[in-house]
């Protein structure tokens, strides 16, 4: 596996992409010079990790749920 920065070239103007998210690139969905319309996808994100980390988050916060549950039973 890899990871690099990425650019594509639109009508001589470079255009940087990059995701909202830290990912893995699962697919790349166009070519070298390939003609694309506004809002086509370019790529498709691996998005396994992002999936991990919400459910370790979901969690944690039901973790945070309960803990506040037994210090408001504590002060009763």
């Amino acid at each position: 596996m890899a990871v690099a920065p990425g650019k594509t070239v639109v009508d001589s103007r470079t255009k940087v992409i990059q995701p909202a998210d830290t990912a893995v690139v699962r697919r790349i969905l166009v070519r070298d010079g390939q003609r694309v319309k506004a809002g086509e996808p370019l790529i498709e994100l691996d998005a396994t990790t992002t999936g991990a980390e919400l459910a370790q988050a979901g969690e944690a916060l039901t973790e945070a749920r309960l803990a506040a549950l037994r210090l408001a039973a504590l002060a009763t």
